[in-house]
């Protein structure tokens, strides 16, 4: 029985043609697969049949980590056109001779389906349209019997074929809304398009992550999963560096097979079989925002949670005194994520899919300063009352700006402060040796032996390139975090210096 597709996601694996057998095991039972399929053995199209095979049996061991669980496959295969490894006729004839031989059955052919939206503001960003073609997903029910295959839990597969380089089409904010609405992944640029399109600059942006991942090949990133007795091993050493809008100077974060799994799952990764850290910096797009456009927070000379800080004025004020400290603290985030994603200093009001999290009637607030007849002031909302707080402690939010100082500016530079640690960490010059180390958005993932290392030239990085490329004022070390599987997380104070 299929599930709902609201939550099908949830119980789905994307088959992704990146994986190689890493292991003895997964050599034997990926050339098990291929003979058992029938899929040729000439010298020139053995290794990318092998390629896809490893691939698919890497996918079968997810799927079967869920109960009732799906493989996300498309029959057209275009969707896999920026993996140099293999073509389109050699995943179709993979793809065909696995359901032939009934290891996949299909239980959902994809394709577009009418469906109509309730109205609602959403609707306003595209005239008023109502009515929409939804995609639902090609999805394959996997042959249980093939656990049971000598190696399959024994298999281990690295993946090693993730594009390096992938830029976004200049989309609306209304196409990226419907995009992800209807389940659509947002168009790129083709990648053979994307040399001529960027010339020299393109490919500067690009040539620094095949010297990453030549490391990562030799260093992966290695989980260990849980399936009931039984495990699987799994080697990640391969990530796309994903821009947006058309541009090659926005966005520009790094997505490889670690970045949509459980942070739990996240922590107990290893590094040439040693246990990780992983260091993040915190409230990154408020601390580095702050520093490049030379508007100090107010937090004193140093600080370690500019977002509980908020909650502390709110409730110093008297105000929101009911809501729980962590859920308050949460919605203290996700205000200023959005005030950041639109660029919108004026935003006062949370964007539909979050709303049911804030109270939307009108608050007054007590204000002994104000030099008003009756001395309160009014806000829309609770969101708009969390938002003038946060400007308040975070002044450089009021210089956001659609399109200049807004998300995709500020992930944009933040990618390229942790290229160039993750480089500086691989100098020899450094500690000794190459320190290898994994992207997570605003976090670095390294070997706990190497934290102090880390955290030094991660600080370091973040003060030369603010000072560096805007010619800020005044020098900072950001707020870190350090958090470990199993122990409480250690905070390192941010500080401004004179």
């Amino acid at each position: 029985m299929i599930r709902d597709s609201n939550s099908l996601w949830d119980f789905t694996t994307p088959f992704v043609p990146t994986f190689r057998a890493y292991n003895e095991a997964a050599i034997r039972l990926t050339n098990q697969l291929h003979d058992q399929i029938g899929l040729p053995r000439s010298p020139a199209k053995e290794p990318k049949y092998s390629f896809v095979v490893a691939s698919a049996i890497a996918s079968f061991q997810s799927v079967m980590c869920y109960e009732a669980g799906y493989l996300y496959w498309p029959m057209k295969q275009d969707r896999y056109s920026a993996y140099d490894q293999v073509g389109r006729v050699i995943l179709v004839n993979v793809q065909e001779a696995l359901a032939d031989h009934g290891l996949i059955k299909l239980v959902q052919k994809g394709g577009r389906v009418f469906t109509k939206h309730k109205n609602s503001a959403e609707a306003n960003l595209t005239g008023g349209a109502t009515f929409r073609f939804k995609n639902e997903p090609t999805l394959w029910e996997v042959n249980e019997d093939i656990m049971h295959l000598d190696d399959f839990w024994d298999a281990e597969f690295q993946d090693v074929g993730r594009p390096s380089l992938v830029v976004g089409e200049i989309q609306s904010r209304a196409d990226k809304y419907y995009a992800k609405l209807d389940g659509r992944q947002s168009a790129k640029i083709p990648t053979s398009e994307l040399e001529k399109k960027f010339e020299q600059d393109g490919w500067e942006a690009w040539a620094g992550i095949p010297r990453l991942q030549s490391y990562w090949e030799k260093s992966p990133l290695t989980f260990q999963f849980y399936k009931g007795n039984n495990t699987f091993i799994r080697h990640a050493s391969s990530a796309s560096r994903i821009f947006s809008n058309g541009s090659i100077t926005k966005g520009g974060r790094y997505y490889g097979m670690w970045s949509n799994l459980d942070k739990r799952q996240r922590l107990r990764a290893t590094i040439n079989h040693k246990p990780t850290v992983q260091i993040d910096i915190k409230a990154s797009q408020p601390t580095l925002l702050s520093g490049f456009l030379g508007k100090k927070m107010n937090v004193g000379d140093t600080w370690t949670d500019v977002y509980g800080l908020v909650v502390n004025d709110l409730h110093k004020d008297m105000v929101l005194r009911d809501v729980p400290t962590s859920e308050l603290k949460d919605k203290v985030k996700l205000v200023i994520m959005q005030m950041i994603g639109t660029g919108n200093p004026n935003k006062w009001k949370p964007a539909k899919t979050s709303e049911h999290l804030f109270r939307m009637k009108p608050f007054m607030v007590l204000n002994e300063n104000s030099k008003k007849r009756i001395p309160v002031d009014n806000y829309k909302n609770e969101f708009s009352l969390i938002a003038y707080y946060c400007k308040k402690r975070i002044p450089a939010l009021w210089d956001l700006e659609a399109g200049k100082y807004d998300s995709e500016f500020l992930s944009f530079h933040e990618s390229q402060i942790l290229t160039w640690t993750m480089h500086l960490l691989l100098e020899p010059k450094i500690s000794g040796k190459a320190i290898v180390t994994y992207p997570m958005h605003d976090c670095l993932i390294v070997p706990k032996e190497d934290e102090d290392v880390a955290v030094e030239v991660m600080r370091w990085c973040i003060r030369q390139y603010t000072c560096r490329e805007f010619k800020t004022h005044f020098m900072f070390d950001a707020a870190l975090s350090v958090e470990e599987a199993g122990q409480k997380d250690r905070i390192l104070e941010g500080r401004y210096f004179d």
